[in-house]
């Protein structure tokens, strides 16, 4: 016995009559960070989560790449080589797309001064590395919910 309105479309993998909609899309999360391991880290954990992720090593192709794939949430290491990571956050926040973007600085760089700082510049929580994977979860699931209610 087959249900016809059921029966999946050849080469499309999707039910006849069914059309995704954006909540089925899960949020597509990125991280910039020239350390491979942090990377590799948090996209296992986000992953893990049933995010989307993507990660940028280069952080003079950072905006570029951010503008192409839209992510809704994006995390930011302040200390990378060959870039001033507060100038490339502010620059994120002056783009109107990304005025509402969650930007979660996760540093090793955790002095008072830079938490003022990066707070200055628009970014929306920071965080110091290690990794803490029960935090981090936490602050994608708040900031993720933040930005679908406002």
């Amino acid at each position: 016995m087959t249900i016809p309105d059921l029966a999946v479309s050849v080469g499309r993998g999707i039910p006849t009559g069914v059309t995704p909609t954006p909540d089925i899309i899960k949020p597509l999360i990125a991280s910039i960070d020239d350390n491979l391991l942090v990377c590799h880290t948090i996209e296992k954990l986000i992953t893990g989560a049933g995010y989307r992720f993507f990660s940028i090593n280069d952080p003079l192709r950072a905006i570029a790449i951010l503008l192409s794939r839209k992510p809704d949430l994006i995390f930011f290491d302040l200390v990378m080589p060959n870039a001033n990571s507060y100038e490339i956050c502010e620059q994120l926040r002056k783009i109107s797309y990304f005025h509402r973007t969650p930007i979660l600085i996760l540093t090793g760089k955790d002095g008072h001064t830079d938490r003022l700082r990066a707070k200055f510049i628009g970014a929306s929580c920071f965080s110091s590395k290690p990794i803490n994977n029960d935090i981090i979860l936490e602050v994608i699931h708040r900031h993720l919910e933040k930005k679908l209610i406002s």
